[in-house]
Parts: structure tokens; sequence; C-alpha cells
């Protein structure tokens, strides 16, 4: 893993521009992406589908590969904390004092995609969703690498900047239905010698036996370090709290 001593973006209210990325050799496929020990973030989130729409301000840690950590405010108030493992996503919902557990078994079946650990913290970091094999197919041109990756029953497109060897876009399509993801990253900047992009967009369009939904997720970071030192992951649910 990458890591050092905590480093802090560099004006993390400045969008960098005209950058001389140089990360590599163009004329070859080498996607670049974020590793790291820890890694910690301030965000605005935006979620919406067919029963809620919820603006909130989050506080996002990760440990690489094991956790990933939020924690949720809204007007300025503590309203719900999440935890993700290699197992199971837990969500509490302090305001109403309960709390849910996913399995990605269920969130596979909701979603109608296979949801893991790996696939949501990539996600989260801007990496390829699914790692590049020898079978897959690259096509170029001068502004972008196009990667088609078969994962029966579906297929998905990544578009990788071809300067700064950045994944930008993933679209992913269910083959014999009309269930389609789109995840959109722009706003790149520097987070030590990584490119990370500080705003992301995910679109969900699939349909279950209850009918046809659309869920939108827009996320604005405005703040994001890397570290080698340890945080921590506080998650504890009160007694007197429900499980839904």
């Amino acid at each position: 893993m990458l890591a050092s001593a905590v480093i802090m973006v560099a004006s993390c209210g400045k969008r960098l521009t005209n950058i001389n990325w140089n990360f590599t050799n163009t004329t070859s496929l080498d996607v670049k992406e974020i590793e790291f020990e820890y890694f910690q973030a301030k965000a605005k989130l935006n979620f919406k589908d067919h029963e809620y729409d919820v603006k909130a301000k989050a506080t996002l840690r990760i440990k690489m590969d094991s956790l990933i950590w939020l924690n949720f405010t809204a007007v300025g108030i503590s309203g719900g904390r999440c935890l993700i493992n290699k197992d199971s996503l837990t969500l509490i919902n302090m305001l109403k004092k309960e709390y849910y557990v996913f399995s990605y078994e269920k969130m596979s079946e909701k979603f109608n995609y296979p949801i893991t650990y790996d696939v949501l913290q990539s996600v989260i970091l801007g990496n390829m969703t699914k790692k590049l094999k020898s079978e897959d197919k690259i096509e170029r041109n001068e502004e972008f690498y196009k990667v088609l990756q078969p994962n029966d029953p579906f297929l998905l497109e990544s578009r990788v900047n071809a300067k700064t060897m950045k994944l930008e876009s993933v679209n992913i399509t269910q083959q014999n239905t009309k269930n389609n993801a789109t995840i959109q990253y722009s706003n790149f900047n520097l987070v030590n010698d990584h490119a990370f992009a500080f705003k992301a967009l995910v679109n969900l369009l699939y349909e279950s036996n209850l009918g046809k939904f659309i869920t939108n997720v827009d996320i604005e970071y405005t703040k994001a370090e890397i570290s080698d030192k340890e945080l921590k992951f506080p998650f504890n649910i009160p007694n007197k709290y429900e499980r839904k």
C-alpha cells in the first residue's frame, strides 16, 4: 500500500486546472488507482429514489479492503451512521432509533447486480469496479480508452482518460433487460500524488417484482486525506434501538 504521513489536500476548495499530469506512458493502459492504509473525507450527499429525497453532509473513513464508515448529519443534527465490512452493510437511523442490516446477497437482489464490499469501495474511490483481464476488449482514441468487460449477464463499459489514466465513467447494462447503472467522475484534484475525483454521480435504473425504479446518488467531496495513522470507526447500536 502507498502510505506516509497524514497529507491534506492542498487547497481543498480549489480545483486544479491545466495540470501537466504526465503520470504514465499513455501508449498502454495503466489505470491509476488509489491505494492507501487509511482514507478520510468530508462530503455533501444527495440521495434520491422512489421513497427518499435526502440531502446530508457526511464524514467518510476507510480502512483499505476492510472497513468503510460514514457518519451523516442534516442541518447540524446527527442523523445516521453506516458501517460497511466484508460481510454486510449496517445502517443506524439515530432519529428514529432503529437500524438495518443488509447482506450483499439481499442488496444484489434488490439492484439486480452483484454487489460486494470491493465494488462499493471501488465506486467511492473511483477505481475500476472490475479488475482488468487479458480477455477484456480495449479501444483507444485521442481522448480516452474504452474498456469492455463481460460479467455475465452484465456488460461493463469503462472510459479511462488517455492523458491522466483515471477512470471517468462506467456504464453497466444487463442483457435482455433495461437495467442500467452509470457512474461519472469529475472535478479531479490531487491528494498526495493521487488524482482523486471530488465529484461522483451514480444513477441506477432497475426493475424488480414491485416495478421499475430509479436511484440517484450525488457525491461532492470538500476535503480528503490519506494517512498511515490508524483511524477510529466508532459504531455502537444501543439496546433500545429496533432492528428493521
